[in-house]
């Protein structure tokens, strides 16, 4: 099933991610805590405020009321949250938190969101993380020539 997806772009301001679900601490009388992953690939949350023109308030509500059902049903929402730029993410609004607001002709909305992370490959992680530790901030230029050599520069040379 393809999920509806708002089209409304959100600045990166406009929004905090709560990233704490997934791991359970236990207080000790003496010590560290002691810390456990508690479930993998856990929901995370996100506190979105938007702010938007009367169209875009129009679009909102329609989107919200007929769309999503009043919220009911997930949808896919661009944002900044695993890679540094947005990408699609499948999101629910928490029952309750939706508020709505004007300023002048600007429309103010605030919600929480339960975000579902999309899939990751933990090897490709390790691969970003040693290449960072080497190039530092030049990681994404040394990535990008790496993609063109293999993609476009040894095939153009191999039988």
């Amino acid at each position: 099933m393809t999920l509806p997806k708002l089209n409304i772009d959100i600045p990166q301001v406009g929004y905090s991610i709560d990233d704490g679900e997934s791991v359970l601490r236990a207080k000790l009388s003496s010590g560290p805590s002691r810390l456990r992953l508690d479930m993998l690939d856990a929901p995370i949350g996100a506190q979105v405020n938007m702010v938007l023109s009367p169209a875009q308030y129009q679009y909102w509500r329609a989107f919200y009321r007929t769309i999503i059902e009043h919220g009911v049903l997930p949808f896919l929402l661009d944002l900044v949250v695993d890679s540094a730029i947005a990408t699609a993410h499948e999101v629910k609004i928490v029952p309750g938190s939706l508020r709505t607001g004007v300023q002048g002709d600007a429309h103010i909305v605030q919600m929480a969101l339960e975000v579902t992370l999309n899939p990751y490959d933990p090897d490709t992680d390790a691969a970003f993380v040693a290449i960072y530790d080497s190039f530092g901030d030049n990681a994404s230029e040394v990535l990008g020539a790496l993609e063109h050599l293999v993609n476009f520069d040894l095939p153009a040379v191999m039988p």
